[in-house]
């Protein structure tokens, strides 16, 4: 799924005034350069303001004062609400390394926010406490080339949550219902388990009901010569893990089709992980 956070359906917005923690947002980087980074924003003053913008390697997942500044840019922003703010940066990235976009104290200006939470993107000024209940919103902001770090190579990573890792698979939203993986063995294996991590908003937790990340309808299914055969079903989950168990088969693969979630639009799959034996002798 590509990196796309430009829906300011919730009303909401943050103004670019003092404050000890500047406005930022962070992200992970999967090409090798930033053309641009774009906001949208809300000028309420009655003539064009200009806002300025660093291009900031991040040290550690929360910490938005320091860092490297590779790169800085401006823009100019007339007059309105949810203004396409275009920041130029032509900058070299590390794919794989965590940046943040940092931007200048700015009368009378605001970024514009949108409700959709991404395990390891983060907007700075979040909520902290136990339990955790940070925020749900980042800055309105796409990226020239796009980023796309939540493919489902990642599925093939060791990490099982959010962070500086690339750890999840989660699908493309517009996309719909039903979505599917597949992992295919180097070799045919025995296989007699299968566990499964899902998304359950670690760093959100709701203490009143489900997640909405988590998967909730999925079919797990074994592959044996381009055919599929059903290992085990489930039509209403709300675990984080799952481990089924079934009698030995050979395979070829395993592949985890998702049917439904509990309120999410995409499919959120932290690990698929196949196994000979289901205990440790």
């Amino acid at each position: 799924m590509k990196l796309k956070l430009m829906q300011p359906g919730t009303g909401m917005s943050e103004k670019l005034s003092e404050h000890e923690i500047p406005s930022a947002q962070s992200f992970i980087a999967t090409t090798e350069s930033l053309d641009e980074a774009i906001f949208l924003m809300n000028n309420s003053s009655i003539s064009a303001v200009t806002v300025h913008a660093e291009l900031v390697r991040q040290k550690e997942m929360y910490e938005f004062t320091t860092g490297e500044a590779l790169a800085t840019a401006s823009c100019t922003l007339p007059p309105g609400n949810a203004i396409e703010a275009r920041f130029k940066f032509q900058a070299k990235l590390q794919p794989g390394t965590r940046y943040y976009i940092r931007l200048s104290n700015t009368p009378d200006i605001e970024s514009c926010l949108c409700e959709h939470y991404l395990p390891g993107v983060w907007k700075s000024k979040m909520k902290r406490g136990w339990p955790p209940q940070g925020e749900r919103h980042n800055h309105c902001i796409r990226f020239i080339p796009e980023q796309h770090p939540f493919e489902g190579e990642n599925l093939l990573n060791e990490d099982n949550r959010g962070g500086d890792a690339l750890s999840i698979w989660i699908s493309d939203p517009d996309a719909g219902f039903p979505q599917s993986a597949e992992i295919l063995f180097p070799e045919r294996s025995l296989c007699s388990c299968v566990e499964l991590v899902f998304d359950t908003g670690l760093d959100h937790i709701n203490i009143y009901s489900r997640q909405q990340e988590c998967v909730k309808e999925y079919v797990l299914e074994g592959i044996v010569a381009g055919k599929y055969q059903l290992l085990a079903e489930e039509k209403d989950n709300f675990l984080r893990f799952r481990k089924h168990v079934f009698p030995p088969v050979m395979l070829d693969g395993i592949r985890l089709i998702v049917k439904a979630s509990n309120g999410d639009p995409s499919a959120r799959v932290y690990q698929i992980r196949a196994y000979k034996n289901s205990t440790i002798d």
